[in-house]
């Protein structure tokens, strides 16, 4: 038996004579009532929905918006998606090609975990690059630096450096003068429970 969020569709169009003159005995009702309240659009040149004004579609179950090519979303000022509990991107991308870009022109980009970890992760290279000014690592407890079976740990004040083979160190000077340290502050992340907002306007 199929099953989702469209198989309700599907089955009430099947049954929509159950009861009627057509379907006295209601043999076509098999996985859902007849002659269910259903609104369906159906044009196979393609369907237009225009307003210079403010257009709304609202769902108190599910919305599923299918395109078997493209799909384009355009808006001149914001984006906004509010998620109770969860998203996924996806990409099946195409092999020696961009398949996911993440661009802003102007601006900044933030990402936080606010209350949980984060991994990135890639199966060849990782690069990290600044253009113009610096990079900062900060953590609160400690930074490990691994490969090859060598490692650099920081944490507790401390600082050290394990490897299998060679360490080399070289500058024209070297300064090992007496301690020091430098703290940098941690953002405050927020710890308030997430509300998500009303987002069917004609319930009541």
């Amino acid at each position: 038996k199929d099953s989702g969020h469209l198989q309700h569709h599907a089955a009430a169009v099947k049954a929509w004579e159950a009861g009627s003159n057509t379907d006295k005995d209601g043999k076509t009702a098999k996985d859902q009532a007849g002659q269910q309240p259903l609104l369906i659009l159906s044009a196979p040149a393609g369907i237009a929905s225009l307003t210079e004004q403010s257009q709304t579609l609202s769902a108190g179950s599910n919305l599923n918006l299918i395109a078997q090519r493209d799909a384009n979303h355009t808006t001149g000022r914001r984006w906004l998606h509010n998620v109770g509990q969860h998203i996924s991107l996806f990409v099946a991308g195409v092999k020696d090609q961009i398949a996911l870009k993440l661009i802003a022109a102007k601006g900044k980009i933030q990402v936080q975990a606010q209350s949980d970890a984060m991994e990135i992760t890639a199966d060849k290279d990782v690069t990290i690059t600044s253009c113009k000014e610096k990079i900062v690592v900060n953590a609160k407890q400690e930074i490990l630096l691994t490969a090859g079976g060598g490692y650099i740990r920081i944490a507790g004040g401390n600082i050290e450096v394990h490897c299998p083979g060679t360490v080399t160190v070289k500058g024209a000077s070297h300064d090992l003068s007496g301690p020091d340290s430098m703290n940098v502050p941690l953002p405050n992340l927020p710890k308030d429970k997430y509300t998500p907002p009303n987002t069917h306007p004609f319930s009541e």
